[in-house]
Order: structure tokens, then C-alpha cells, then sequence
């Protein structure tokens, strides 16, 4: 496959997205919202003008504003490319006049361009990623240079440093993760009973790749001023790790996390010729990550030969890739290619084939039944849910059930397409760990009952006026127990 063939495939992949967006808004996407897609995939800088000029849907666009648009970017990308590579230098003669052998390994970023050179792998990156064989000594380097340090709780981040518009994260290592068995057992009975949602609390596990791991085969980079880069091989597997993350574990987001153009610098990097696929294949096959991402590259590019050559036909129907949705274990099992990379809220709550709840302002609240249809442990936590359109408000009322005394805390969580809010009600008040404007909550004297209250105006609502929502519980102490309650709204003026 060439790169005009890519480009084709890339435009095919566009034209979905934005024929998608057309279908479920039910208004006609914008430029400002195409360039958006364009920007959340970090294609800005890689897309192609003539094949993007081919696309049926490009035809309803402005389409000088949006090539200006793309012009004006990759001037951006390249600007910014020039401070990091700046910046790199800085560091790289720090190390030398310092008289240090050892020297630090810059992954993904402008690295990729440094083993392609390839100008469509320099895309717009806020950071610039380096890992070492003792990070607090190269922070302390880069506080000689006038960077300021901020601490971060990820365990595989050692701290972030800033200078001026200029970001480096200090890597401990990269995490690599795995489904662990107990949630490939689960996904496995899962989709035999044809079902799409499973609880499973311990769902992956984690390796590391570490310095040591890849200072054998990294070289220095004449362009990175004699910086390391990872060899091509653990630049590859390096992608995958962070792809793969990206996905399976979104921090309470719903919408996909992968991006076009991290899938693309992978398609660049296995088609080099200093790629050895045969040893890659050997140290790799089992890789979850490294499997998913050649998944991808097969369902959404065409590329056959790297999932042929990790995985024969006859075992890709084992290869299962859930999800997991962050309310204590609770997992989503997709059932077509595309929900990898299209996946959203109101997606998912399709694939449930959940009933419409229908509301207008003159109408009494709907109760919902089924509360319990997805549950960890088949323990009731719910008495009732009842929806209403009160005042231009979203109104939900849930009596929940009496802790019994070996249990703590309810974790009550309200997921929409935009927004996670999140309460703890414990000892009979509720205390806030994130919400958003205009969002409110009470809970009522008595009775264990929860009132929410959403203003219309704070929520993403389209000329078809449809919510998506989930309700979720977790209680704490003997579990946890998880419930989780989706929702599909249709409002009537």
C-alpha cells in the first residue's frame, strides 16, 4: 500500500465520520466542526488537499475557508515542531558539555519523523516525551535550564516540566497493558450470549517497558542533535502500548480516544524498510495492544499483511477488545469494527437497544423498570428512577436503597455526551467530586431519595432535541456493587 492509497482510505474514513455527524445532529456539519475532526485526529498536518477535494461530503464546505484553514495549521505544526526541536538541543549540549554518556530517549513526537523523515509524521504534539534511566537526575537537568517542575499522581509519569510554551514529560516507564483472564473469560461468555455490557473489576493488567528495555537498540538522532530514539521495532510496540491504553482505559470518557494519525505513524513505521517484521512478530504476537492496533490498521487502511503475519484467519474471532467504562468494572464488548474508533455515548446506548423515553413539559414524570437489567452483582440498589421535564429542567428522582451497615458510600455518577458529574453520598449528605454549572442535586429527608436537576441550556441539545444519558451507581463496602441505568431521551417542544 502507497501513500496515495492511504490518503484514499483516509478520505474514505472522513466521509463516514462526517455523513455520521450529519445523521445523528440532523443539521448539516459545519467547516469549523470538520476541522474539528481533523484536529481531534491531529491530521491537520497529513491529510491530503487533492484527495480531501474528492470527498463527497468536502463538497458542501467552504472549501477555500477550510484549505486556508489547513494551510494556516501546518504552519502552526512547523512552528511548533522548530521549539521542540530547539528545545531538544538545548538539552542534548546540556548533556554533552555536562560530559553525561548516558543520554535520555525521546518516544513518539517528532522521533517518528526522525526514523521516517517523512514530513507528514510532524504533527501538532503538546509535549514532548522522554524517558531515563534515573528521571529525577534529568529533572534536575532541565531545572538548570530554567524548567519548572510539577509533580503528577500517574505512576508511570515521573514529573512535567515547563518552560515558556515548551512541555517535556519524564517517563519512570511506559505502561503496557493486558486484559487479564478473568475479563477475556467474561468477554468470551459475553459474546456468546449475544450480550454487549459485563462487569469485571480487575479487567487489565500492567507491564513496563523501562529505559534499559530500549537503550540497546535506540540511536542517536542527527535531526534530535544526537538525542536517542527508540529503533523502529520498539517505536512500533511503543504506538500500540499508547493506543491501546488510550482506548481501554478513556478516564470516564465514552467517546473514542484514538486518533487517525497515531494509527497512521504506526502504517508509516512497519512499511520502513528498517522494520525487521519477522523478530517483531516473535517478541510480539501476544501483545494485546499490538494486536488491537493491527486490527485497526486492517479494518480502517486495508493493511493485511501485519495482522496476517501476527494472527492466521482462523483465530480472529478470539480476538475480543472490551472496553471499559470506569463505573467500578463495568465493561462494553463492541460488536462492529468501526465502534472501536466511532464509539460515543449515544452509540452505546443504541448498541443496548435501549427504548426512548418520551417527555414534554405537560406530561407527568416516566418511570423506568429494568433497573436492573445491568448489574454486577444482581444485589437491588435502585427502588425507583422517574424522569421528568420540569421548567425547562431535566429532572431525575431515584430512591435508592438503605445502606445496610457493612456497607459505606454510594458513588452515584451522571454521564452525558460532554460531561461526567460525580457525587459520594455517605452519612446522609452528599459530598461533590465533580460537576458542571447549573448541574444540582439534593438529597431528600427520609427516605434515601436523590433529586438531580439538569437546566436544558447546559446540555448539548441538537435541532432533534435527543439526550443520552447513563445513571450509575457503585456502593461501597461488601462489593463493590455496580449498577449502571442508560438512558435515551426525546424531548417534544
Amino acid at each position: 500500500m502507497n501513500k496515495r492509497d492511504t490518503n484514499y482510505w483516509l478520505a474514505g474514513i472522513l466521509d463516514h465520520t462526517l455523513q455520521k455527524m450529519h445523521a445523528s445532529n440532523g443539521i448539516k456539519t459545519c467547516d469549523s466542526e470538520f476541522l474539528a475532526i481533523l484536529k481531534k485526529h491531529k491530521l491537520q498536518g497529513r491529510i491530503s488537499i487533492p484527495e480531501l477535494l474528492k470527498m463527497n461530503s468536502f463538497k458542501r464546505f467552504d472549501q477555500k475557508l477550510v484549505i486556508a484553514s489547513l494551510m494556516h495549521e501546518k504552519v502552526k505544526i512547523n512552528a511548533f515542531a522548530d521549539k521542540h526541536q530547539l528545545a531538544i538541543s538545548e538539552i542534548a549540549n546540556e548533556f554533552i558539555n555536562q560530559k553525561i554518556a548516558a543520554l535520555p530517549i525521546i518516544i513518539k513526537g517528532l522521533s517518528i519523523f526522525s526514523l521516517t523523515n517523512d514530513v507528514s509524521n510532524i504533527r501538532f504534539s503538546v509535549d514532548i516525551d522522554m524517558i531515563y534511566s534515573d528521571p529525577e537526575f534529568l529533572s534536575a537537568i532541565l531545572t538548570e535550564l530554567g524548567y519548572i517542575r510539577e509533580d503528577t499522581v500517574s505512576s508511570h509519569e515521573h514529573c512535567i516540566m515547563y518552560k515558556n510554551d515548551v512541555t517535556i514529560e519524564i517517563h519512570n516507564y511506559i505502561p503496557v497493558i493486558h486484559y487479564s483472564k478473568g475479563a477475556i473469560k467474561k468477554a468470551v461468555k459475553t459474546e456468546k450470549n449475544n450480550k454487549q455490557l459485563y462487569f469485571e473489576n480487575a479487567a487489565v493488567e500492567e507491564t513496563m517497558i523501562r529505559y534499559e528495555d530500549l537503550v540497546t537498540n535506540a540511536q542517536p538522532s542527527s535531526f534530535l542533535h544526537g538525542i536517542l530514539v527508540p529503533s523502529i521495532n520498539d517505536q512500533v510496540l511503543i504506538l500500540c502500548t499508547h493506543i491501546f491504553r488510550n482506548y481501554v482505559k478513556s478516564q470516564f470518557s465514552f467517546a473514542s480516544q484514538i486518533k487517525l494519525a497515531e494509527l497512521l505513524d504506526v502504517l508509516d513505521l512497519i512499511r520502513h524498510q528498517s522494520f525487521e517484521l519477522e523478530l517483531f512478530v516473535k517478541e510480539n504476537c501476544y501483545e494485546t495492544s499490538v494486536l488491537f492496533t493491527a486490527c485497526l490498521l486492517e479494518k480502517l487502511f486495508g493493511e493485511r499483511d501485519f495482522l496476517d503475519a501476527l494472527c492466521p484467519s482462523p483465530d480472529r474471532a478470539q480476538l475480543l477488545f472490551p472496553k471499559i467504562l470506569q463505573w467500578s468494572g463495568a465493561m462494553y464488548l463492541p460488536r462492529l469494527p468501526e465502534e472501536l474508533v466511532y464509539f460515543g455515548l449515544s452509540e452505546f446506548i443504541d448498541a443496548l437497544e435501549t427504548k426512548p423515553i418520551i417527555l414534554s413539559q405537560d406530561k407527568l414524570g416516566t418511570q423506568l423498570f429494568d433497573l436492573h437489567k445491568y448489574n454486577s452483582h444482581g444485589i437491588t440498589q435502585l427502588e425507583s428512577l422517574v424522569v421528568t421535564l420540569s421548567d425547562n429542567c431535566l429532572v431525575l428522582v431515584v430512591k435508592l436503597q438503605e445502606l445496610i451497615p457493612s456497607q459505606t458510600a454510594d458513588v452515584v455518577e451522571l454521564f452525558t455526551e460532554e460531561h461526567r458529574c460525580c457525587f459520594v453520598i455517605e452519612d446522609n449528605s452528599i459530598t461533590t467530586e465533580e460537576t458542571y454549572e447549573g448541574y444540582s442535586w439534593e438529597l431528600m429527608q427520609g427516605d434515601y431519595t436523590l433529586k438531580i436537576e439538569i437546566p436544558l441550556c447546559y446540555l448539548d441539545v441538537y435541532g432533534n432535541l435527543k439526550l443520552s444519558f447513563i445513571f450509575s451507581v457503585v456502593r461501597w463496602g461488601t462489593g463493590p456493587l455496580s449498577t449502571c441505568v442508560p438512558m435515551k431521551i426525546s424531548l417534544n417542544d
